[in-house]
């Protein structure tokens, strides 16, 4: 009975801890959709207005009435479009995972994963993140329609996507120094307390001395 309230109520560390897997994985895949509404905009055969700055209530419709399937054929976006599959699959992979080092390791792989699949040039490491904030002009309709046009949209909610992933491997390092410091100090306390046991070991453990006998004495009793 016992077991059955301890699993149906976890400890609140656990709990924080799983909403915040959810958070990361929902803001990941808001990321993700907003870089394919940025993407439709950018295929040859697609084109707004250049001389007005476009709403999203115009937009979703215009990207929703494209065959993702198009993104696949068109030149500009053949080769962009593969990010969408593989940025789905590691987030999903950092979601499951428990271990601190597979979770590194996954989100690097995510934070690299725009200069790999997509943008080849080490300059772009530097250049989307500073794109971000057209990300958000775009949702708020700041964007003309040469900006959607252009895949900067696009790339802004890329440099978002690398915003996140890069906070997410400070805070998996900051929990890993924290780990380790604690186990040096434990370490250190332990070592430091070491001497004191083994001298009282050694001291209550060692035999108390006997008495020595007197030596018989030279002389006999006469009888």
């Amino acid at each position: 009975m016992q077991g059955e309230v301890e699993r149906s109520n976890p400890p609140p560390g656990r709990r924080r801890a799983a909403v915040a897997r959810a958070l990361l994985i929902a803001s990941a895949w808001l990321l993700v959709a907003l870089y394919y509404v940025g993407l439709i905009p950018s295929m040859a055969t697609f084109a707004f207005d250049y001389t007005r700055n476009i709403p999203i209530t115009e937009v979703l419709p215009a990207v929703f009435s494209r065959s993702p399937s198009e993104l696949l054929h068109d030149p500009y976006t053949s080769a962009a479009v593969c990010f969408i599959p593989l940025a789905l699959t590691v987030s999903l992979a950092f979601g499951a995972v428990r271990q601190t080092g597979a979770k590194v390791a996954l989100a690097t792989i995510a934070l690299l994963l725009p200069l790999l699949g997509v943008y080849y040039t080490p300059t772009m490491f530097v250049f989307l993140p500073l794109m971000s904030p057209v990300a958000v002009g775009g949702l708020v309709g700041w964007c003309d329609g040469e900006t959607w046009s252009e895949g900067f949209v696009a790339k802004g909610a890329l440099g978002a996507w690398m915003i996140l992933w890069a906070a997410v491997l400070v805070t998996l390092w900051v929990r890993l120094r924290r780990r380790r410091l604690n186990q040096v100090g434990f370490a250190v306390l332990v070592d430091r307390n070491a001497p004191t046991r083994s001298t009282r070991t050694t001291s209550s453990a060692s035999p108390t001395p006997s008495p020595t006998p007197a030596a018989p004495s030279g002389r006999r009793t006469s009888a």
